[in-house]
């Protein structure tokens, strides 16, 4: 019941802080970039929570057939050429191989021991000529110094670290580095964001209440807004 509780917390937290960001639209974009006019007939998307990145960017790229996991059950199927999976990566038994995989800030929810794994699977399922991108935050700009405000039990390596010091000297990559928003109404609405900013660390980020306006306050615009920019960093894997 509590489990329950707290995961419906989690995914109210989830649907304010991206009703207030432009990631799935930035992001969407960058991968555009990334995919140009090359034809995906397959597409696998790790971790796609509720499925909206999912949705646009199959028919944003006109991809032919696409499978969503994610160990919840929150996909919003919009897109009948979508198959979802209630799993996780490393449990998923993939019938096939794919011309691009995704995993967008889903990496940062693993434990240590599994980023390799991970990594290692994604590309082993990665048709020759195709792509595998990574996406998680960058240590650069406003995220580390939430962090370190916010995060007690702080990893000594950042995820972005991990997955540069597997992936370095055993495959062909890529970075990219992109900016996204979050627009928040007040200090008061933003208060109520950064709550999924900080959800592995909750509980410290609530007992920094004036830590936490002080931190915010610095970001608010003239007419009151506040204007939190997020760096985010993009590993291309090359097969």
């Amino acid at each position: 019941m509590a489990q329950q509780k707290e995961f419906n917390m989690h995914c109210d937290d989830f649907a304010l802080f991206r009703s207030a960001t432009n990631e799935i639209k930035v992001i969407s974009k960058e991968i555009s970039k990334i995919i140009q006019k090359k034809l995906i007939r397959s597409f696998l998307d790790i971790g796609a929570g509720s499925g909206e990145l999912t949705n646009i960017l199959v028919k944003n790229l006109k991809i032919q057939k696409a499978i969503a996991i994610d160990k919840n059950r929150l996909f919003n199927k919009k897109i009948s050429n979508i198959r979802f999976f209630q799993r996780d990566w490393l449990s998923f038994a993939p019938h096939r191989k794919y011309d691009f995989i995704l995993s967008s800030h889903s990496t940062a929810y693993l434990a240590e021991k599994n980023i390799a794994k991970t990594i290692k699977k994604m590309y082993k399922f990665l048709n020759p000529g195709g792509k595998a991108v990574i996406i998680v935050y960058d240590d650069q700009g406003s995220w580390p110094i939430f962090k370190k405000l916010f995060y007690p039990k702080r990893q000594k390596m950042s995820t972005l670290d991990r997955i540069k010091s597997i992936i370095k000297n055993k495959y062909t990559f890529d970075e990219k580095s992109f900016l996204t928003k979050i627009y928040a109404n007040n200090l008061e609405h933003m208060l109520q964001i950064g709550r999924f900013l900080a959800e592995k660390h909750l509980s410290c980020y609530l007992g920094k209440a004036v830590e936490a306006k002080k931190f915010f306050a610095k970001y608010k615009a003239d007419n009151g807004k506040i204007i939190f920019p997020l760096n985010h960093k993009m590993i291309i894997l090359k097969k």
